[in-house]
């Protein structure tokens, strides 16, 4: 181990032991993840009233890497993800009779996105109810 000593007349020795590791920088390589099973832009027609909206799937190609997933957009507050799972629920009963979303148009407006804590990937969906 790399020693480092100092002298001076006034004052007692001084020992620090200094460890260093050397690491190969591909040890750090993150690839990002990919959601998998939502394009850009997709639409997304439910039954009026269901709850159940998607079950968000995404991949990463790093060993035991922890995914969350996360819910934006200007309609985000009318829907919950589990972080862990994927799963896009209505934080409400929806439907195409009496729309909720900002614009009064019944095309809620979400972006789901997975991060593994170092990158990140995201979608714009878009869900529209319809009677059944």
């Amino acid at each position: 181990m790399p020693r480092y000593s100092e002298r001076d007349d006034d004052v007692a020795i001084t020992d620090v032991f200094v460890p260093i590791r050397v690491v190969n920088f591909n040890e750090f390589s993150n690839q990002t993840p990919v959601l998998t099973n939502v394009v850009d832009n997709q639409v997304l027609v439910i039954p009026d009233g269901q709850n159940f909206i998607l079950d968000v799937d995404a991949t990463d190609g790093d060993v035991a890497q922890d995914l969350l997933y996360s819910l934006t957009g200007r309609d985000a507050s009318l829907f919950k993800i589990d972080r862990e799972t994927g799963e896009l629920t209505t934080a409400a009963v929806l439907a195409s009779t009496l729309p909720r979303d900002q614009d009064g148009n019944n095309q809620y407006e979400l972006t789901v996105g997975v991060h593994d804590r170092l990158s990140f990937d995201a979608k714009h969906i878009v869900v529209e109810f319809a009677s059944n």
